[in-house]
């Protein structure tokens, strides 16, 4: 997919990182969403369709790791990328084993390299959403094809009375009429 066909959404309550990030990204050609909170995040996430979040983890009220647990709900498939100034072993542990998260960037961070970790993630929600297209469309295959079935076996069964009801009918011409059969041979 083309990045316009993207929605990535960026967290953090620092304006200045908000903004480089936004523009690094509407650059390339994606569509951006960006908020200052947990809180933000979430409403925008309830009336949105968004690929990837990328989120600061240490941020006041709510800190991005619950930001990040809480998105789960609201945007299953999307890819979580946390990204923080502080080397926080424990925070990056919760991020990883808690919440799904891909990635875990450090600030200041490399911008290709930001870019390449969006872009492979990207992909991976791509695959992630094509495999449940795929899945829900065969569910709805197999049950035209159980519906198919059953109809095909209704057919059957009517025409196997229907040849038994004909051969029935036969055997009696038969035995009404025993030479027919005799000349038919001939």
């Amino acid at each position: 997919m083309r990045p316009k066909d993207h929605t990535i959404m960026i967290v953090d309550d620092d304006e200045k990182v908000l903004d480089s990030l936004k523009r690094t990204f509407t650059r390339l050609g994606y569509n951006v969403l960006v908020a200052k909170s947990g809180e933000e995040g979430l409403d925008i996430l309830r009336s949105e369709n968004v690929g990837l979040i990328i989120s600061d983890i240490r941020m006041p009220m709510m800190s991005g790791v619950r930001f990040l647990e809480k998105t789960r709900e609201v945007a299953p498939d999307a890819v979580r990328i946390a990204i923080t100034a502080y080397a926080d072993i424990q925070a990056a542990a919760d991020a990883i084993n808690n919440v799904d998260v891909s990635k875990f960037i450090l600030k200041p961070w490399d911008r290709y390299h930001l870019e390449k970790v969006v872009r492979q993630g990207l992909k991976h929600y791509d695959t992630v959403r094509e495999n449940k297209r795929l899945y829900m469309l065969s569910l709805e295959q197999n049950e035209e094809l159980a519906k198919k079935a059953v109809a095909a076996d209704k057919t059957a069964a009517s025409m196997k009375k229907k040849i038994a009801e004909l051969e029935n009918k036969l055997d009696k011409l038969s035995t009404k009429y025993p030479d027919a059969r005799a000349k038919e041979r001939k």
